[in-house]
């Protein structure tokens, strides 16, 4: 087991996206793939999910690819960035998929 869960959101390397290209709207959020999910979050990210999902990396960086867009679109079903407190009861209610 790993002693050490995911650096805080605020670590991670993630940069601003322009107005076309963000997920953040009432409208379907674009696919992403596994090699963008390397990219933005880093393989040394998704080898710490892999080794906390006990999944070889290939298949945490597939999951992350599809669990990424839907999680932000759970926490924005209204197109807009929520506060912190809308975060958290969100995240408190289960995602439909």
């Amino acid at each position: 087991m790993v002693s050490s869960a995911l650096p805080p959101k605020h670590y991670l390397p993630i940069r601003r996206p322009t107005s076309n290209e963000t997920w953040v709207s009432k409208s379907e959020n674009k696919s992403i793939s596994a090699t963008d999910v390397n990219k933005v979050l880093g393989k040394e990210h998704v080898a710490r999910v892999a080794i906390e999902a006990n999944i070889p990396e290939d298949e945490a960086a597939d999951v992350l690819a599809q669990a990424i867009p839907a999680a932000v679109d759970h926490v924005t079903p209204e197109g807009r960035v929520p506060d912190d407190a809308d975060v958290d009861r969100t995240l408190e209610q289960p995602a439909a998929y």
